[in-house]
């Protein structure tokens, strides 16, 4: 009884949002109407919005940015109403209340106009940075805007937030599964048929307007003192006793690896970034809830040394991202994977520096991030697009072929330089806007035709070298299934290691050995794995000796643990870029069954 009565009075107080934050819900409500509009007229949320300005997904991103600028704007507000001492003061606040809400409506109109409404295609191309970025950015703005004027409990304000975020967020799933469940129901027991637009639009209703208002009903005021407020026992011991030693072991494996690159001169992988670099916002958010605690020895001595400890390792990463950037430029991934690494390091600066203070600065530092990343002069957008023209230029000018900023077609380029200039311009008409190149003509589309004529040189085939090859199954002869019950496709790059999972099968490559794993309850067993070279070596032999290659010359079979497997390969590259050093690429099926 207790529990219903506090889902019900969560959902009763739920309406108390319209009255602290009437605007916001407006505008959340305005927004999915919109989105529903979207989904019973069968548009794309992006794609069907080209070229038609009245489209109502545009006003459903408008008016979602417009609620969360309206609830930073808001919770501002409530701070300095909490700021002021003195008649004095209140008049002041009045005209800062006034120039903040001219200030930014008009702000809000001009990203609107420019993002959503000026071009002709939606949220592509820089628009979707400056967007989401915006977004993003008020929503690190709404941690901290309340508590700029009184922040010594702000880490427990935060937490607060936190928990009210993951009560909105668990009522509205709970609830969205309900209603999936009655709908699937009425379906398959009384055959009556509910039409995928249903299930979308109960989507958008509960994760807008209910799990909003939900949210805000709950969100802390800025009025209330958590000064007060302390962990509970069991999250203190989680804390301490498991996510403090996990911590320690990860970067003592970390410190390890360093060593190793060290001592035999290698080179730092390029996944070496994603490990550190989620491992540093996550001990940033860890020492952002330790100052929380400080009845603690080891809680002590952890904030004390582990922002110093984590530093080198950081500089690793930053060598390795810089490595990456000197060799192949700029591009939008590696822009922002360079901001979160000055954000954590900002933050870890700021731990070592100042470890008895509030740690609202780092939030502020998390949305400044953010904001400087995709607004204004240096955002990754711009700046990737600088970048890539400049790797462009060097090329063409060590190749004598840019001259007064025209380039000069020709054929006598090695094949490394070859496969960097298709690479840049497939880069910047993909990712960008033919103009936004210095060199490439405003209407230019990337066709072979196109790039010959530009270049001098074919972009698809003629940068090979004699050593590079390729083969490409054309689906003329039938693939043998006798005795497999599963096909699944898979592709592998040889610079890129990372594990991708179909089903109950993972297939992970770690330098070039291609590891295949079947999920046995909860926990993943190797069946086989290949080396992505020998394949190639493979082909190599068969293009010396056959003038046709068939399917099962190439393909890989076997059995292990009560699987029967075949590997059947439909596409495959191996091109070399320096020297000896290749790049490989294999496409193939993955075909099993249960050995009888």
């Amino acid at each position: 009884m207790k529990l219903i009565y506090r889902i019900t009075e969560t959902l009763n107080r739920a309406k108390n949002a319209f009255k602290r934050y009437p605007i916001v819900m407006v505008f959340i409500i305005i927004s999915a109407l919109s989105f529903i509009v979207v989904i019973a007229k069968d548009q794309s949320f992006l794609g069907s919005a080209k070229n038609e300005f009245t489209n109502p997904a545009r006003f459903a991103y408008f008016f979602l940015l417009a609620a969360v600028m309206t609830m930073f704007v808001s919770l501002f507000f409530e701070g300095l109403s909490q700021s002021a001492k003195n008649q004095e003061n209140i008049n002041r606040n009045k005209l800062i209340k006034i120039s903040v809400i001219i200030v930014s409506t008009i702000f809000l109109i001009g990203i609107g106009k420019a993002t959503l409404f000026s071009d002709i295609t939606l949220l592509e191309f820089e628009n979707k940075y400056i967007y989401f970025g915006l977004i993003f950015g008020l929503v690190c703005g709404c941690f901290f805007a309340a508590k700029l004027f009184y922040h010594s409990d702000f880490i427990a304000y935060v937490i607060k937030i936190f928990t009210a975020a993951f009560i909105s967020v668990s009522y509205s799933v709970i609830l969205l599964i309900g209603l999936f469940s009655i709908y699937f129901a009425i379906n398959r027991l009384l055959g009556v048929d509910i039409s995928e637009k249903v299930y979308a639009s109960t989507f958008v209703i509960l994760m807008m307007p209910f799990n909003v208002g939900i949210f805000l009903s709950n969100y802390p005021r800025a009025s209330a003192s958590f000064d007060n407020y302390t962990l509970s026992k069991p999250i203190k011991a989680l804390i301490m006793y498991i996510l403090i030693p996990i911590f320690m072991v990860y970067i003592t494996i970390l410190y390890l690896y360093f060593a190793k690159v060290i001592i035999i001169s290698e080179i730092p992988r390029g996944i070496i970034v994603e490990l550190v670099l989620w491992f540093s916002i996550l001990e940033v958010a860890l020492m952002f809830i330790l100052g929380m605690i400080e009845d603690s020895n080891l809680v002590e001595n952890f904030k004390k040394y582990f922002p110093i400890i984590i530093l080198p390792i950081l500089g690793m990463m930053f060598y390795a991202i810089i490595f990456r950037i000197r060799e192949y430029g700029v591009t939008e991934n590696r822009f922002f994977v360079l901001a979160a690494g000055i954000f954590t390091t900002l933050s870890n600066l700021y731990y070592v520096f100042y470890r008895k203070n509030s740690n609202i600065t780092v939030t502020i530092i998390l949305a400044a991030t953010i904001l400087i990343s995709t607004l204004g002069p240096i955002n990754g957008y711009k700046v990737s697009a600088e970048s890539q023209n400049n790797r462009l230029a060097k090329i063409l000018e060590r190749n004598n072929m840019l001259v007064r900023r025209e380039i000069i077609p020709s054929s006598d380029l090695s094949a490394q330089d070859k496969l960097e200039i298709v690479q840049i311009v497939e880069y910047m008409t993909k990712k960008h806007r033919p103009w936004e190149s210095k060199y490439l003509p405003n209407d230019f589309t990337n066709t072979d035709e196109n790039f010959e004529k530009i270049f001098g040189f074919s972009h698809k085939n003629s940068f090979e070298s004699k050593d590079d090859l390729s083969y490409y199954y054309e689906g003329n002869s039938s693939i043998d299934l006798t005795g497999y019950s599963r096909l699944m496709q898979f592709e592998v790059y040889s610079d890129v290691e990372e594990s991708n999972t179909i089903g109950n099968y993972k297939l992970t490559n770690e330098s070039g050995t291609v590891i295949v794993e079947y999920k046995d309850g909860n926990q993943y067993k190797k069946i086989f794995s290949f080396q992505m070279k020998d394949v190639l070596d493979k082909l190599r032999v068969l293009k010396e000796s056959n003038e046709s290659i068939v399917l099962e010359d190439l393909s890989i079979k076997g059995s292990s643990k009560d699987i029967v497997y075949k590997v059947v390969f439909t596409e495959l590259n191996e091109n070399t870029i320096k020297d000896s050093e290749s790049i490989r690429y294999m496409k193939f099926y993955l075909i099993t069954g249960n050995v009888k």
